[in-house]
């Protein structure tokens, strides 16, 4: 992964999550989680805001071709 896109967990080679502490997420926060995903091929990503007035609402699920992701990135 180039060093520029650093997602905060990858979980069992299938989960990137990603942490947040935001009274709410913003458009690019959701376009940082596909970037993460089309990087890693990764088919499931959470994004998990810790900010949100009650925690279930600051939850989000992305995927990516779910079950099977996509090839990941490789920068040769």
């Amino acid at each position: 992964m180039p060093e520029a896109y650093i997602a905060d967990y990858l979980i069992e080679g299938c989960i990137v999550g990603e942490l947040k502490a935001m009274a709410q997420l913003a458009p690019i926060h959701y376009r940082q989680m596909d970037t993460y995903l089309t990087i890693t091929g990764y088919p499931l990503g959470l994004l998990l805001n810790f900010g949100a007035l009650r925690f279930f609402d600051g939850v989000v699920r992305r995927v990516n071709n779910f079950p099977y992701g996509t090839p990941p990135y490789r920068q040769e």
